[in-house]
């Protein structure tokens, strides 16, 4: 073999060994592009498993409005809630599902015309100012006479 045939056989595995510098460095952009994105997925479904959470407390609190109205109604029958009656529903309820739902809103959480009521479960969550995540509203009608 001679010199120059071994001159060149040294030039092309030099070459080939390694990565460049350049190539590191958009490999490293990639992965931490990755990295980042993943991570804010991971942000965004923690959020919406929140405001999963808080949901399905609201429609456990907006049935359990119904069911102490028709308690109510059950201890002064035929006639629907009303008055003093409504208020301390809404109190007692209130006091009961404030722990559950941060900033439980109380005010005109039951609306009533006649024997129809609407429930309305809001609340107020920091996390989410900037999405219309924090209200519910139920209707019921509850067979009865009006006072």
């Amino acid at each position: 073999m001679t010199a120059d045939k071994r001159h060149i056989g040294f030039r092309a595995r030099k070459r080939e060994k390694g990565f460049t510098l350049l190539e590191v460095l958009v490999a490293v952009l990639v992965l931490a592009f990755g990295a980042i994105t993943i991570t804010a997925l991971q942000f965004k479904s923690m959020k919406s498993s929140h405001v999963s959470y808080q949901r399905s407390m609201a429609t456990v609190a907006g049935q359990d409005m119904i069911e102490r109205l028709w308690v109510e109604m059950a201890t002064n029958p035929p006639d629907c809630p009303s008055g003093a009656g409504l208020d301390g529903v809404v109190d007692s309820w209130h006091q009961q599902w404030e722990q559950f739902l941060p900033s439980l809103d109380k005010a005109g959480a039951v609306a009533r015309t006649g024997c129809k009521y609407v429930i309305t479960v809001g609340w107020v969550d920091e996390r989410f100012k900037d999405e219309v995540v924090s209200e519910l509203v139920y209707e019921t009608d509850l067979i009865g006479e009006v006072p």
